[in-house]
């Protein structure tokens, strides 16, 4: 299975949805 593939991709969706809100809340 791709369950290795699946969770880098979920850590990639919250590092990306963690920095969008970061970057939102300094501007």
């Amino acid at each position: 299975t791709d369950d290795i593939y699946i969770l880098i991709l979920n850590i990639g969706l919250v590092v990306c949805f963690a920095l969008g809100i970061i970057a939102g809340g300094q501007r």
